[in-house]
């Protein structure tokens, strides 16, 4: 078992540990008799616990500890590593959704760790700048190439002077699918503007709500292009039967536009209430 020296104030109790604690038994054997004096039942305590390099004694709620950084290669123990205790007695996580604590270490790196580390991070930053332009590189050109089909698709339609329920479900269905291609396409560009600012990659999309807004619209063109894609699978059920044309194409474009509409309505809303994600990345993965 590793030796320890405790060392009490008014204020605060810094716990020095001349090796890596191993167990939670040996961390909450160390502070018995600090157990035995604090005997207030109406007192709120974190308990007793071990992040696997330091052990951590029975801290007040509401107050953080503060020991020496362990004596680890990389580390520097003149500086001290800190873990708060919150008001309901648990220690506190670094993330507001995450229930496992945290200590804060990010003080006890030397120097020369610091260094390696910014230079890591560096390497790290530029190799992912890259590999996103080579991606949007590629992405730029497929995009273009399915517009180019797209509008020659149109253009072959409209020469042809194509009329009926039918080609009006296949104009609106093209319409959508160009959306869906462009808002894809102008993501793919922006991609491309990226800059460095505090050392950190940046694009527009770091511009608050303007991500959320490309995700919007292409939301709006996913719902808009199944619609119409069902509404051409109905047509092909009503071409069997007796229809009035131009009741349905009215009908059609109803619900063609008026559904995509107020169904994103509803996902926005459910978005903008639940989802704190950055850009909603929660729902969509990619652009």
């Amino acid at each position: 078992m590793s030796t320890a020296v405790d060392t009490n104030t008014d204020s605060n109790r810094t716990i020095v540990l001349s090796s890596r604690p191993k167990y939670l038994e040996e961390c909450i054997s160390k502070f018995d008799h600090e157990l035995e004096l604090e005997s207030d039942s109406e007192a709120i305590y974190c308990n007793v616990t071990t992040d696997s390099f330091l052990c951590w004694p029975r801290t007040p709620a509401g107050t953080t500890a503060s020991q020496p950084c362990p004596s680890l290669e990389g580390s520097d123990t003149t500086k001290f590593a800190y873990r708060s205790c919150d008001l309901n007695g648990e220690w506190s996580s670094k993330w507001d959704d995450d229930s496992s604590a945290w200590t804060n270490y990010t003080q006890c790196y030397s120097s020369e760790a610091e260094l390696i580390f910014q230079f890591d991070s560096e390497n790290i930053r530029k190799a992912s700048a890259e590999d996103l332009t080579d991606s949007s590189i590629l992405g730029i050109c497929g995009l273009s190439m399915s517009l180019l089909a797209i509008f020659f698709t149109l253009a072959y339609v409209r020469y042809k002077k194509y009329s009926g329920p039918r080609m009006d479900v296949y104009r609106n269905l093209f319409a959508t699918l160009v959306l869906e291609a462009s808002v894809k396409l102008s993501f793919q560009i922006i991609l491309l503007m990226v800059w460095l600012e505090d050392g950190l990659v940046v694009t527009v999309f770091d511009i608050p709500h303007l991500c959320e807004v490309f995700v919007v619209i292409l939301e709006f063109a996913e719902i808009t292009t199944y619609i119409w894609t069902a509404l051409h699978g109905h047509l092909s059920y009503l071409e069997v039967k007796q229809y009035d044309p131009l009741k349905v194409q009215v009908l059609y474009a109803v619900l063609g536009w008026g559904v995509p509409i107020i169904t994103l309505a509803e996902w926005l809303a459910v978005q903008t209430a639940t989802n704190e994600a950055p850009c909603w990345i929660a729902t969509r993965c990619t652009l």
